[in-house]
């Protein structure tokens, strides 16, 4: 089975937007509207790139928020221990990429979280 990212590729591949002599190899052949349910599969695959709240399996590069703060800080070397029990505590909260200020307003803070003074040592 294909994934949505290799769906679309293929897609991409065989389609012309129009010309519909390239479409037996094509996995959109089959739907009513190949051409925007492949468009919407593109937007939704571009919409999975921008940045998010992380979970704990995803930790690779993180961009850490405390709430109060202006500007998240990108971890490379970091304790991980610490940082969890600051998420447990409801005090930061981890990106897969740095976000912008809108996206950081869009993203509710989880209830019973609050604010800390200092938080640049990350004890």
């Amino acid at each position: 089975m294909m994934t949505d990212k290799e769906k679309v590729i293929k897609g991409l591949e065989h389609c012309d937007f129009g010309d519909f002599s390239n479409c037996d190899e094509c996995p959109y052949y089959q739907s009513h509207d190949c051409a925007d349910e492949l468009k919407n599969d593109i937007l939704g695959l571009l919409k999975e790139q921008e940045p998010r709240v992380m979970t704990l399996d995803e930790i690779t590069e993180i961009y850490v928020e405390f709430k109060g703060d202006d500007c998240p800080i990108r971890l490379t070397n970091f304790d991980l221990q610490k940082i969890v029990m600051h998420m447990v505590d409801g005090v930061c909260r981890l990106w897969t990429g740095r976000p912008t200020n809108e996206q950081r307003k869009a993203v509710k803070w989880s209830e019973g979280s609050r604010e800390v003074p200092d938080h640049r040592g990350v004890d």
